[in-house]
């Protein structure tokens, strides 16, 4: 089963979005490493708030997709101010 199915569609945002600028092998490796290393799974906007908020960390091109999940998890109901509460 592939992260986007399993997870469903926070998951599958955020590979779609990652694949366009990285490609969809680098998309995948990093979603898999961010997912474990912080023990994500992408169901709610909150879980896609942290994961793009992760993925910021990174910079560059990996930062530019961070921030803009992050953005769209919050126009999808995300509250930054409880996030990581």
């Amino acid at each position: 089963m592939s992260p986007a199915s399993a997870d469903g569609e926070y998951a599958a945002l955020a590979l779609e979005k990652m694949g366009a600028v990285l490609g969809p092998a680098r998309a995948r490796e990093l979603y898999t490493q961010l997912c474990e290393r912080h023990r994500l799974t992408l169901k709610t906007a909150d879980d896609l708030y942290r994961f793009g908020a992760a993925l910021a960390q990174l910079g560059g091109f990996e930062g530019a997709v961070g921030a803009l999940l992050t953005v769209r998890a919050v126009m999808n109901g995300a509250s930054p101010h409880t996030v990581g509460a």
